[in-house]
């Protein structure tokens, strides 16, 4: 490991008939909602990167007239699949906003993420509640390169086509499961690996159970995003590209004693990374729960790790850096290092971060190869004492 502090410390007429053609405009815009079966098929099928005339309640044409898609979007009506995951190696989404693109430094002039925690919780989830338009069913985000903001979708959110931003966006992700998935499952949002951009959205579940996720996916980025009562908030479980999460709030993460995805109860995280590279956690706050002491119902919130890195069936994990991130609640451990027989992440960098609670293991806790390769620097523990040696741990797991 290297050290660092850690370790050892117109006119009128004109004007008139602008401003019905406006409201024209935007009612379509807004329009199109329906609601529809899920008819997936299995989870590796390849499917369709958008839906037709007949697959869907509205059409492609842009009223709006623009790149900017004012609430409008297709809801499924007959499924068509789980579409292919795009491109390998694709950069992540642009934004149409301010506020940096794919492969800037992901700060904002006048904000810097990672140093005002305060600012940080005011910042995360909607910017304008109040602008929120009703949306009926799963919102199918397949226009290439728009924007759809300001809705508040009743399901979840499919990314079927590249460079789609979503902007001021509440997610309720509803009751429904994807049956074809093994076991069956729901999410928020489902990436499929398609470079995106996520600013300002919320997802918070109506019918959250062990089924549930956050974000599955991964070549995207996320500003101010808020993600509550899931089993995994953020789970990294395709290779098209890196994930760069700058802010927001991961929250309330949620444990079931029988899941069906594990023989020992859920594995409930806030991120979870199975694969990829470039990956960058900037300045968010994860509030995993209150631990395992508190497991005596199922639905509580006790997560088991902040963030866990467990290279898997995706491949390898490299290139992650976490960054001024601050960590609350119990937990086994605040990080995770596994290798799962691809030997340790490297470069892994874990800087200047907040350990604000201690765990039943250290904080940062992982195989001996992954923890002497990390750059560990600069982390503090509670009221801001520099990180104790004792709280970085290397098990031989």
């Amino acid at each position: 490991m290297k050290f660092g502090r850690d370790g050892g410390g117109g006119r009128w007429s004109t004007v008139l008939v602008a401003v019905v053609v406006a409201l024209v405009v935007a009612a379509a815009c807004n329009g199109g909602d329906g609601t529809g079966s899920d008819r997936d098929e299995d989870r590796g099928a390849g499917g369709n990167t958008g839906c037709d005339a007949e697959g869907c309640a509205c059409s492609f044409e842009d009223p709006c007239g623009g790149p900017v898609v004012c609430g409008a979007g297709c809801v499924e009506e007959n499924d068509p699949g789980i579409p292919s995951a795009g491109a390998a190696g694709a950069a992540p989404g642009g934004d149409t906003g301010s506020g940096g693109s794919a492969g800037d430094t992901g700060e904002e002039p006048e904000f810097v993420y990672g140093v005002d925690k305060a600012a940080t919780l005011a910042r995360a989830g909607l910017s304008d509640p109040d602008a929120l338009v009703p949306h009926e069913g799963n919102l199918i985000a397949d226009i290439p390169g728009h924007t759809y903001r300001d809705l508040d979708v009743a399901g979840w959110v499919d990314i079927q086509a590249d460079g789609v931003t979503l902007e001021n966006v509440r997610i309720r992700v509803g009751s429904a499961l994807r049956e074809k998935w093994d076991p069956p499952t729901q999410a928020g949002i489902w990436n499929y690996g398609r470079p995106s951009t996520f600013r300002n959205v919320e997802i918070a579940p109506t019918h959250p159970s062990v089924d549930t996720y956050g974000i599955l996916g991964s070549n995207y980025e996320a500003y101010d995003v808020s993600v509550r009562d899931c089993v995994d908030a953020i789970q990294v479980n395709t290779n098209t590209g890196p994930i760069r999460v700058y802010g927001g709030l991961l929250d309330r993460i949620l444990w079931y004693a029988d899941d069906p995805r594990q023989s020992d109860g859920s594995h409930s995280d806030a991120i979870q990374i199975i694969g990829g590279s470039g990956h960058l956690i900037r300045g968010s706050v994860i509030r995993v729960g209150a631990g395992p002491a508190a497991r005596t119902q199922d639905g509580v919130h006790a997560g088991s790790f902040g963030i866990i890195i467990s290279p898997g069936s995706i491949g390898p994990v490299a290139d992650v850096t976490v960054e001024r991130v601050w960590f609350e609640g119990g937990g086994y451990s605040h990080f995770k290092l596994g290798q799962g027989g691809h030997g340790p992440v490297t470069p892994l960098r874990i800087l200047e971060c907040r350990f604000e609670q201690y765990t039943d293991n250290p904080v940062i806790h992982g195989t001996a190869a992954s923890i002497d390769a990390a750059e560990i620097v600069g982390n503090t523990g509670p009221g801001g004492i520099p990180l104790p040696a004792d709280q970085i741990w290397a098990d031989g797991n």
